[in-house]
């Protein structure tokens, strides 16, 4: 090789310098600068209302590494009233091979208050996108009014096909053990299929149009509550399962229940704080099957175990009186007597409710013992009407059905009996008022 002048390899040490070192340093640089911008967070921010369909707020917004992006300060608000829906400290976005969207959260919070908002987000935006999305956290708290309550290892996931969307969210709650089987299971897969009918048609709910098969494990009922606007009579450890075939129609929604039941129902809760009866223990109620419309339920079969707990001899003697059972010995309205059990099963429907007792170490039929001895047992009679039961809870004999707050909330879930049209072959009657009636 030739020699190189000392000016020329000067030259060419200078070059590979500025290309292989400050040239890329610098690109770098203001890359780094240009992505931690004020305006890049605009556009991001701007990226997630229009796929979102809210307002969104950022407090930072960063790129660790490629495909990666991490979003600190995250808020989604309601963009009529301003309102936060959901909030997080930290969330990373990205987006694997197969192109599933993984976001992990930490610390994101739900306001249960704006469930519509979020459940339009569901529908409208995360099942709209083609890839499927999938949330993690390791802990997640819902607030509503009255109320919050912590979950912990929550997973959301969003799966699109091309006849069905199915959502689900895992999560444990708190001081449960971490095994897999002790996961709580929330699970919503909509399709549309056209069947031809079935039993099930001819039940009432059809197969056709928008479907929804419903999968609930062991949620809080209060969070139930808090979703659906509902008040909470319950307790609040209170635990709902249910496999739910749902079906919506043009005067609302249709559902049946296939298997369901409500575990750590309070009594007290449930009777000594809304009616003038007194009832304790815990309950535990299964759902053989059920049906709802708009709201209502029409029919259910299942039954009922509760005990030990207290009773008053008020409820034992409007249950013998209004619900046709037979109540055992002389009792006291005032008197507050202790029971071993009460075991029951139950048939609800426009006929009526007929109710079967259970109990074990007691007489036949017997609904609540107490050691050995009857309390409670039905009659072995027809069904009696469903206001009966609303009787039963408030005696009050000025109305003909007690249509009072404590009430209401059972009047608008219970079913709605048939009109008995009147014995053709009976006279006619009339009755006189005074005078001094007509003024």
């Amino acid at each position: 090789m030739f020699p190189l002048h000392e000016r020329t390899r000067r030259f060419i040490c200078r070059t590979l310098f500025l290309l292989c070192g400050v040239l890329p340093t610098a690109t770098v640089l203001a890359w780094c600068i240009r992505v931690n911008s004020a305006a890049q967070a605009t556009a991001v921010r701007a990226q997630l209302e229009s796929a979102l369909g809210l307002k969104v707020q950022l407090s930072a917004v960063a790129f660790p590494r490629p495909g990666c992006t991490l979003l600190h300060g995250v808020e989604l608000l309601d963009p009529d009233s301003g309102e936060t829906i959901a909030a997080a400290r930290l969330v990373e976005l990205n987006e694997n091979a197969s192109g599933i969207i993984l976001a992990t959260l930490s610390q994101p919070e739900l306001q249960l208050s704006h469930a519509a908002a979020l459940k339009a987000l569901v529908d409208r935006r995360l099942h709209g996108w083609a890839s499927d999305i999938r949330l993690v956290g390791s802990e997640l708290t819902l607030h509503w009014p009255g109320g919050d309550q912590t979950l912990v290892d929550c997973g959301a996931f969003f799966e699109n096909s091309s006849d069905a969307q199915r959502t689900s969210f895992v999560f444990r709650l708190p001081n449960t053990p971490d095994a897999d089987a002790s996961r709580q299971i929330v699970q919503f897969q909509r399709h549309s299929v056209t069947a031809a009918p079935d039993a099930r048609a001819a039940a009432g709910v059809n197969d056709g149009g928008n479907n929804c098969d419903i999968v609930i494990q062991s949620l809080p009922y209060p969070v139930v509550c808090a979703t659906l606007g509902l008040e909470n009579h319950l307790g609040s450890d209170c635990l709902c399962s249910a496999k739910i075939r749902a079906c919506e129609t043009p005067d609302g929604w249709q559902a049946e229940v296939t298997a369901g039941g409500l575990q750590n129902i309070d009594l007290h809760r449930l009777v000594s704080e809304q009616f003038p009866h007194q009832m304790s223990g815990v309950a535990e109620a299964t759902i053989n099957h059920a049906l709802f419309h708009a709201g209502r339920l029409e029919e259910a079969t299942g039954s009922i175990h509760a005990g030990p707990g207290v009773v008053s001899g008020s409820l034992l003697r409007s249950a013998a009186e209004f619900l046709r059972m037979r109540a055992g010995g002389t009792i006291r309205d005032d008197e507050l007597l202790p029971y071993a059990e009460c075991s029951a099963a139950f048939v609800l429907d426009t006929k009526g409710l007929a109710i079967h007792g259970h109990c074990q170490q007691s007489e036949p039929g017997a609904v609540i013992r107490a050691g050995n001895a009857m309390l409670l047992a039905e009659s072995g009679g027809a069904p009696v009407p469903v206001v009966a039961l609303i009787k039963m809870l408030v005696p009050d004999s000025r109305v003909q059905v007690p249509a009072t707050r404590q009430t209401d909330w059972l009047q608008r879930m219970l079913p709605v009996p048939d009109v008995v049209p009147g014995d053709p072959q009976s006279p006619p009657q009339a009755r006189l008022r005074g005078g001094r009636d007509l003024h």
